[in-house]
Formats: structure tokens, sequence, C-alpha cells
């Protein structure tokens, strides 16, 4: 107040004080309201002007450049994908590959496609029927199983976990499985003299074909320790495996049982150890 309190009047000094005193909370207030302002200006949206208007509607007309630039950022392709994508849908067909996929793009407008995922087992692939018949047809024309594996993959067949090339082991194993014809067979080399396999020892495609297995997934238990082997001491050194009868019942229960089923009792265990309280 631009009055002093010295100068007015005894009898008009109380005026005077409560003049100054809503003088000084006008002040506060108006200090306030600026400061609530500035806050409010710095979390607003920057308004574009009409030259980046004009950018970003040149940007969005060229998603797929934008995307490829060498400017952009893990993080802005994120934000990219937030700003253009309501929703994914995948659908998987079954236990089979095929994988249908559904993009939702912001507006409204969808794009389908169908992709291809690894599976577990051939038998899962949705064209195994057809791969079987086309095995049947080739061994029927005494092709073995390099020839065949050729011609399956030269006719587009896949494997079930991915690659481009169904092997020969595989073929051979489908083959046996199927029934089908060997095609152009060899003489089993005989093992060293006195290294024969003895009672309850196999030759490993005579032990795959016992547990209606590959010879590959056998190779994988030998690596785990869950077969006893010994090789030959002269080349090939071709490995000899003991399987008595119960051994083989193990193994064959071992076969039954779903995939991943060793890794999640593995992670159990772990777990129940790890909330045992400690002595």
């Amino acid at each position: 107040m631009y009055a002093d309190n010295h100068l007015a009047e005894p009898e008009n000094r109380l005026v005077v004080r409560q003049l100054e005193k809503e003088w000084e909370d006008a002040l506060a207030a108006q200090q306030r309201l600026g400061e609530d302002y500035d806050r409010f200006a710095r979390s607003s949206p920057h308004f574009l002007t009409p030259a980046e208007r004009q950018t970003i509607t040149a940007l969005a007309g060229d998603i797929e450049g934008l995307w490829r630039a060498d400017s952009t950022t893990t993080a802005d392709r994120k934000e990219i994908v937030r700003a253009v994508v309501d929703k994914v849908v995948v659908t998987v067909l079954g236990t089979s590959e095929r994988v249908n996929v559904t993009i939702v793009w912001a507006g409204g407008t969808t794009t389908s496609e169908q992709l291809v995922r690894p599976v577990q087992r051939l038998e899962q692939l949705s064209y195994y029927p057809q791969l079987t018949d086309r095995i049947r047809e080739l061994a029927g024309q005494g092709i073995g199983a390099s020839g065949i594996a050729d011609r399956l993959e030269a006719e587009g067949f896949r494997p079930a976990k991915g690659g481009k090339r169904i092997s020969a082991a595989t073929v051979r194993d489908l083959m046996r499985r199927l029934a089908c014809p060997a095609g152009r067979t060899h003489r089993h080399r005989p093992a060293p003299p006195g290294e024969e396999p003895g009672p309850d020892e196999w030759w490993l495609k005579h032990l795959a074909a016992e547990l209606d297995m590959t010879t590959s997934t056998l190779y994988a238990w030998i690596n785990r320790g869950w077969i006893t082997t010994r090789r030959e001491s002269c080349w090939p050194h071709r490995l000899i495996a003991h399987a008595d009868q119960r051994e083989l019942t193990e193994l064959r229960e071992r076969r039954t049982r779903p995939p991943g089923w060793y890794s999640r009792r593995i992670w159990t265990e772990t777990a129940e150890t790890a909330q045992q309280p400690t002595p």
C-alpha cells in the first residue's frame, strides 16, 4: 500500500493495516497463478508450427522409410508401433506349425498373414500325411534315404524344428516306422573280433528301432548319461549301447514323457529346495 501506516491518522491505522494485508494477499495469489500457468505451459503439448506439421505429414506417408532410417532408434520404433498398431491376435492351428496372425491397425484396418513356427515332432506338421505318402512313393521306386531327403528338400518339405532339409537319418527312421522298402541297403560292417555286441548290448540303430525313436535322440540321451555305451577300438569307432530289460522299460517310459518334462522337473526341484528353511 503506497500510504505509510505511520502517516495515517490514528483512527485510520486499522483500516490501513487491513488494506495492506489484502494487497499482499492479492500479490501472493498473483504469484501463485503465474507459477501454476508456467507449470501448465511446460506440461501442455507443444503447438506445432505449419512447417512441423508438413514434416510429420510427409513422414506419416512413408512409415517403412521412417522405420528403416538410420536415425530411427529402437525406442522410436516402439513408439511407432504403439502409434499405428492397436493389437495383434495370434492363433495357432491346433498343434501344427501353422500360425494365423492378425494385426489390427489404429483406425480399425486389419492385416492377416499365416506364419510357420517350429514344432517338436514331424507328426505335428500340417503336411505330415503328404510327407509320409511321398516317402512311401519314393521308397517304392527303390530310392534310398539320402535320395529321398534330396527330393523332399527340392519339393519344399521342411523339418519340424525349422531349417531347409529333412535329414537322411530322419527319412530313414520314417521309412522304418512306415515299413517302407529300405532302398539301396548296405551290409552292416562287423565289429572287431571279440568286440561284437554281447547280451543286452545293441548297435545304436538297432536300439533306436527297438525303442521306436531316432538315433539322434539316442545320442542326446547318451550325452545326458541316460544310456551306457562303449566304443569300438577300430575305425569307424561305433558306439555299442547296453540296455537290459529293466533299462529298456525305463527308456520306453522316458520316451513317452512330453517335451520339456525334465526341464520343468529341474525347475520345480530347484524352487522347492530354495523354499526349504535353512537349519
